[in-house]
């Protein structure tokens, strides 16, 4: 029996096996059959396209039609929150910090731009300073070398040089370098005391008396009047001719006419103002005057506190600007002090009597009740400049004739040759007017005793090219007859542009 159930039961379990096989089987060949999701590229790149080109149609018609997308609402933090308190105000907290970050970025950007355009501006001043110092450098170079030539010709082709001296330091207008050439050279040379009317009549006298000694020497008033100018033109032997006197006598013979005058001396001296007079007295018919005037440029910088005293009494001490302007003013005070008659200083100032500079100048702001920017008592320093700029206006301060004279170079008297004796007759008639007259305007003025010759000029070593230009005489001969020239016309301008130079200094 259990035989037999064994094979009842056998092909029943084939069965039930064969059917798991045949579901495998075909569960096999179902999968087989299935679709792979793989797709082209080019298919793929069209769908994302199409559905772009979609969605955007669909944004610009809900543009059009004004929908809105409905912002996303924020639900906020739920009442039931442990920690609710302490989240809002860390949350105030940084939203507080990142206001700030934000104000900080935006006024650090501003600061920045501003910084960047003061940086812009301040390179462009420079650039433009750096351009105009350029530009004002090669002028002046230019301007220089303009007046070298003017001043070589001057006195390569002038027979009688004129050298003008300022009537208030007559000494510090002498040119040792120029005399000593004119020495060597046979050159006349005549001393001409411009400005006279800013000194008194008996100091221009003595003056004249001391520098008679060693060259003719006369005073003139270029601008007041032309006072003296009519005596130069017959000590020149260019004055008009004179009626002769009533009274009988013969009337002096003048000396003989001179062929070729120039006129030299330092800046600010009144070389110019002193030609036009000469012009004007000539009534025109001064060929004989060369139109040019000769500047003397010293050699090296101004420096020495004596020196400077000189120019700032004279009124041409260069700006303040320049490199030889920066003075110590105390230090110059100080010495006009020690060089002074301390009654012309008490009676110029009408000041009580002063214990040293520093008391001076104290005393000298207070009388003029001088203030600084910040309304206190100005100090020392600017105290001095002032009294230094006040040298120069009237009464002003002059200096004195040395009680020792002193020849400057050896005597320039040779050249002139027989007119000697008329010439210092001439000098001892305008002598004795002036000892004729008042005092002027002029009497209360301070008065320092003259110091040494001016400032070395290189003559020499100027007049050394001129050796080997052969035709020097024949181009400047025309000139030397009064006639107009381009050239002449040039020197003119040149001199013109040096004068307003000197102005604005």
């Amino acid at each position: 029996m259990a035989q037999a159930l064994r094979i009842k039961v056998t092909p029943l379990l084939f069965c039930a096996r064969l059917g798991r096989w045949a579901c495998l089987h075909r569960a096999m060949k179902l999968k087989g059959n299935k679709k792979s999701k793989r797709q082209k590229l080019s298919l793929k790149y069209n769908i994302q396209k199409r559905v772009r080109e979609h969605k955007r149609r669909v944004r610009k018609e809900a543009k059009r039609l004004g929908v809105k997308k409905k912002p996303r609402k924020d639900p906020g933090i739920p009442n039931t929150w442990p920690f609710k308190a302490e989240m809002l105000q860390e949350l105030e907290q940084r939203m507080q910090k990142r206001e700030k970050e934000i104000a900080e970025r935006k006024e650090a950007a501003k600061q920045q731009v501003k910084e960047t355009q003061k940086q812009q501006a301040a390179e462009a001043r420079q650039a433009a300073m750096a351009r105009e110092a350029e530009r004002k450098a090669k002028r002046a170079a230019e301007f220089e070398k303009s007046q070298q030539e003017v001043l070589r010709r001057t006195l390569l082709k002038a027979d009688v040089l004129l050298e003008v001296l300022d009537a208030r330091d007559p000494m510090g207008c002498r040119c040792a370098e120029l005399e000593a050439w004119a020495q060597e050279t046979g050159k006349r040379v005549v001393f001409v005391l411009a400005k006279a009317d800013l000194v008194g009549p008996q100091v221009v006298s003595r003056w004249l008396q001391v520098l008679g000694r060693t060259a003719p020497a006369l005073a003139v008033q270029a601008e007041a009047g032309r006072e003296g100018v009519r005596d130069l033109l017959r000590l020149l032997g260019h004055a008009p001719p004179q009626p002769a006197s009533s009274a009988g006598g013969a009337a002096p013979q003048p000396p003989p006419p001179a062929g070729a005058v120039g006129l030299v001396g330092y800046a600010g001296v009144g070389k110019r103002a002193l030609a036009k007079a000469l012009r004007r007295e000539a009534q025109g018919q001064a060929r004989w005057l060369l139109e040019s005037v000769g500047r003397l440029r010293p050699a090296a910088e101004l420096a020495g506190t004596a020196a400077k005293l000189h120019l700032a009494l004279r009124g041409a001490l260069p700006a303040q600007g320049g490199p030889q302007g920066r003075i110590d003013a105390v230090q110059t005070v100080r010495h006009l002090l020690e060089r002074a008659n301390v009654q012309t200083v008490m009676r110029r100032y009408r000041m009580p009597g002063f214990d040293g500079p520093d008391d001076f100048l104290r005393l000298w702001a207070k009388d003029r009740d001088l203030k600084n920017s910040k309304g206190k008592e100005a100090g020392p320093e600017y105290t001095a400049r002032r009294v230094i700029a006040d040298l120069s206006s009237l009464p002003g301060c002059i200096c004195v004739p040395p009680e020792i004279p002193s020849e400057g170079g050896g005597s320039l008297w040779p050249p002139h040759g027989t007119a000697r004796p008329l010439l210092e007759s001439l000098m001892q008639v305008q002598m004795a007017a002036l000892s004729g007259k008042g005092v002027g305007p002029a009497a209360g003025a301070i008065t320092i005793s003259s110091a040494s010759l001016g400032r070395a000029v290189d003559v020499k070593r100027l007049l050394a090219g001129a050796e080997d230009d052969a035709d020097v005489d024949v181009a400047e001969g025309e000139e030397e007859v009064g006639g107009d020239s381009d050239e002449e016309g040039e020197e003119e301008e040149d001199m013109e542009e040096g004068e307003e130079e000197e102005e604005e200094e």
